[in-house]
């Protein structure tokens, strides 16, 4: 942070800037290499014990890029009708999630 709690506009660690650490989810790990994406959702699931298995599941050949292009696709709200009335009959009670999913197919 800089002076009076604002966030520094430029470099905030070794290879990464703001810009890009708001764009995506980085993780610096405890060699000092730096991973994003899926790579780095991965990383962080494997040190948390009861997750461990994940992140070496998701760490797996392919796996991080494919994870990568789904979630990619999630967030610019590119799914399939057929997935999201999957998500909408999975949900028995309002929920912000549903009604956000809800107004997204009938676009």
């Amino acid at each position: 942070m800089g002076r009076r709690g604002r966030l520094h506009r430029g470099r905030i660690g070794p290879g990464l800037t703001h810009v890009s650490a708001l764009r995506r989810l980085h993780v610096r790990r405890a060699d000092g290499r730096l991973v994003d994406a899926m790579r780095g959702f991965a990383a962080l699931w494997r040190v948390l014990p009861r997750i461990a298995w994940l992140g070496r599941l998701a760490s797996l050949g392919p796996i991080p890029l494919l994870l990568g292009c789904s979630v990619r696709r999630v967030a610019r709200g590119e799914t399939s009708l057929a997935i999201q009335d999957v998500m909408m009959n999975t949900h028995t009670t309002k929920s912000p999630v549903a009604d956000r999913l809800g107004r997204h197919a009938s676009r």
